[in-house]
């Protein structure tokens, strides 16, 4: 009886202690971590990880510090390297450090002599001692990437998407930034007629991740100014509608827009949401490709 007892309670255990995290990442407390060998600069790091709904990893005590070393060290022996990227950068944050998935910035482990800072700084971790230390975020580095959400066993391959473009996976569709230096900005009209000429349009935007993923986008791509999105308005301001034809089924306005008393009839992209102004105003773009 004592038997059948201590085996039905196991058989209740085994819903509770299996993994949500896919084979190939290892799973703490609420997040799946997943180890990419393939080198890669800080900002093309993040934008992976960002595809499937993560960040670059951001670590908050010592023992995640040693639990990703350790695995990193077993997961990239074989590419002989020496360091990984975290989530630690000053790309989106004027110069302070921050991490990228927005959490606080309180608990660090730099190497002696660290942290030297340089123009772009970038978090870096030594896989054999876990000490971190500062790099330009140009170099090429593996990285770790965290999600609170399922990751795909097989995330969507970022070749399906030519030149600049990004694979998002939650879309199914391709991103860039066009535009981006001062004396090439464009009305909106130019960046939609050029996002049609590549197959696409200027960004829909259908939830709150595909918006912060734009935003992630844009940000590193140090466009000059703001990018237009697709969202227009041909009646007023009355009703808006998207470029692509998409449905109209998320609005994140930032406080205080849309301005109804001018004729500002197209969208445009910031850091706290949707704002509007002149189409014939001059901005970066953001295209998005359907595949």
């Amino acid at each position: 009886m004592k038997i059948l007892c201590l085996t039905f309670f196991l058989l209740l255990l085994i819903p509770v202690i299996e993994s949500s995290c896919p084979i190939g990442s290892i799973e703490w407390q609420t997040k799946c971590y997943f180890f990419q060998p393939n080198p890669s600069g800080f900002s093309n790091a993040e934008l992976y990880c960002t595809s499937f709904g993560g960040h670059l990893a951001s670590i908050h005590d010592g023992f995640t510090n040693s639990l990703l070393t350790e695995n990193a060290k077993t997961d990239f022996l074989q590419y002989n390297i020496t360091d990984f990227w975290i989530g630690l950068s000053n790309l989106e944050s004027g110069g302070t450090l921050a991490w990228t998935d927005g959490t606080s910035t309180d608990f660090y482990d730099w190497d002696s002599n660290q942290p030297i800072y340089t123009s772009d700084n970038c978090g870096s971790v030594n896989v054999n001692n876990g000490r971190w230390r500062i790099d330009e975020c140009y170099i090429q580095k593996p990285f770790v990437c965290a999600t609170t959400n399922f990751i795909p066993t097989t995330p969507a391959p970022p070749q399906n998407c030519s030149g600049s473009l990004t694979y998002y996976a939650p879309t199914h569709s391709c991103y860039g930034v066009f535009f981006s230096r001062y004396i090439d900005r464009q009305d909106w009209s130019s960046a939609e007629s050029y996002c049609q000429s590549i197959n696409g349009h200027l960004a829909s935007v259908h939830s709150h991740a595909e918006y912060q993923f734009i935003i992630t986008l844009w940000n590193f791509a140090h466009a000059y100014n703001e990018p237009w999105l697709g969202l227009f308005s041909n009646n007023n301001g009355y009703t808006w509608q998207w470029s692509d034809g998409s449905p109209v089924d998320w609005f994140p306005w930032e406080q205080g827009y849309p301005h109804t008393a001018d004729t500002y009839y197209c969208a445009y992209a910031s850091n706290n949401g949707l704002e509007n102004y002149y189409c014939s105003y001059h901005y970066s773009a953001v295209c998005k490709i359907k595949l």
